[in-house]
């Protein structure tokens, strides 16, 4: 239930998404996204799953949870969705 609830809310703020690349010292794949005034990090960690941290919560999205994307669609379209929906200001 709380990664179905985590799923919603990530999609629901699509609309609200710009994006900036971060790279780990860990050497993982991140990208830092502001939705709305929340700094949302997603980080692909190289085993099909993806780390969400938001608000001070981290969750792990599965191969499941990605709807059939793979972890970089999944992190591209979640920080590129400004450009389907326009800005907001």
């Amino acid at each position: 239930m709380k990664k179905t609830i985590s799923s919603v809310m990530l999609a629901a703020l699509f609309a609200f998404t710009g994006c900036s690349k971060d790279d780990e010292d860990n050497g993982g794949d991140c990208r830092t996204c502001d939705v709305l005034t929340v700094s949302t990090e997603l980080c692909d960690n190289g085993d099909g799953t993806v780390r969400v941290t938001a608000l001070g919560e981290t969750t792990t999205l599965t191969a499941e949870d990605l709807d059939g994307l793979s972890p970089s669609e999944y992190i591209e379209t979640f920080c590129n969705a400004t450009d389907l929906f326009g800005e907001v200001e």
